[in-house]
């Protein structure tokens, strides 16, 4: 029989090993969602570096090849604009190619897979929703309805959609596809949606600046909401 005053001790000792041992796991998962959360905002910078940088060598070489100034384009807001929405399937491959080969994880995991009707489906039912949404601010009188526009360039416009389908794609693959599926590793699936819904919200905050304030407030609360949303489709 081990003495009383032994047996305290090893109680104790077991006790400080017990909680030394979840404070390392507090502050490993800590530095391990700081972590993640930095490289995804890397990623986002990086790339729209690269897109700049790139968009500039591309125009530079046109430029030499047609023997024409085209500098003026880097001044057109819609030239800008275009690059920048095509520019965010650099950020994909680069989130891609973080996810196979430094996490060594599947493109799946992160929410891709070769079903192209997937993506139909996806982008009918967002359709759908977005139409619903504009004859509600019809009914609402959100928008006011003042008749067709007939001269409409819809090249145009098929240009736009296609780049804004890629902005929105590139969003989902990065925020919730890499990070938010990363943070569960280590953090509860409540935290990493807030901790993603937060993030998400931030990087959108440039756009309600000019804004009003209780319009800023609204929009705050509008992105945070349709992260959670978007999050628990993910799920």
């Amino acid at each position: 029989m081990l003495p009383l005053e032994s047996i305290n001790v090893t109680i104790i000792t077991i006790n400080v090993k017990g909680d030394f041992m979840k404070n390392i796991n507090e502050k490993s998962a800590t530095r391990y969602v700081i972590e993640k959360i930095i490289i995804c905002l890397i990623i986002f910078m990086g790339s729209s570096i690269l897109i700049g940088i790139l968009l500039g060598v591309s125009l530079g070489v046109l430029s030499g090849v047609l023997s024409t100034d085209l500098s003026y384009l880097l001044e057109n807001e819609k030239t800008n604009m275009i690059f920048s929405l095509y520019g965010q399937i650099l950020l994909i491959v680069i989130t891609c190619l973080y996810v196979k080969f430094s996490q060594k994880r599947s493109l799946t995991s992160i929410g891709l897979n070769k079903k192209i009707s997937d993506y139909g489906y996806g982008v009918l039912i967002g359709s759908i929703l977005v139409t619903l949404s504009v004859i509600l601010a019809v009914i609402f009188k959100g928008i006011e309805y003042k008749g067709f526009y007939e001269n409409i360039n819809y090249i145009t416009i098929l240009i736009f959609l296609g780049g804004f389908i890629i902005q929105g794609a590139t969003e989902e693959i990065v925020i919730r596809g890499f990070l938010m599926t990363s943070l569960t590793k280590k953090v509860s699936l409540k935290a990493s949606v807030i901790i993603t819904s937060i993030l998400f919200t931030i990087l959108h905050f440039g756009s309600l600046l000019e804004a009003k304030p209780i319009y800023i407030l609204i929009g705050i609360i509008n992105l945070f909401l349709i992260s959670i949303v978007f999050s628990l489709l993910i799920i």
